[in-house]
């Protein structure tokens, strides 16, 4: 992806100038690979600690996440245009062939 948010340094979302729209390596597949890391460790120390507290944090986390790749991917799509349109049309929001 290149464009986006420093994630580490920032929660609020950001196009940072010089950046390039990256999609090789894992994003050849998916749009959003660090969300799916994030999604995927929360759901592992649910299971882990076997809290259903835990399991329904994450489906909200979960929720809010949906929000923010939508906005990210309206802030990417008015930076580089048809370049992030074709590249939205052949890779996968999340999880690899499925969304």
């Amino acid at each position: 992806m290149g464009a986006g948010f420093g994630l580490l340094n920032s929660s609020r979302l950001q196009i940072v100038e010089g950046h390039r729209l990256v999609t090789d390596g894992v994003y050849r597949n998916i749009r959003h690979p660090l969300y799916l890391g994030e999604l995927t460790r929360n759901l592992g120390f649910t299971l882990i600690l076997s809290s259903t507290y835990g399991f329904l944090m994450v489906l909200i986390g979960g929720l809010f996440l949906h929000f923010r790749i939508g906005i990210e991917e309206r802030m990417l799509l008015e930076e580089f245009g048809g370049e992030y349109e074709e590249y939205m049309s052949r890779t996968k929001r999340l999880i690899p062939y499925i969304y």
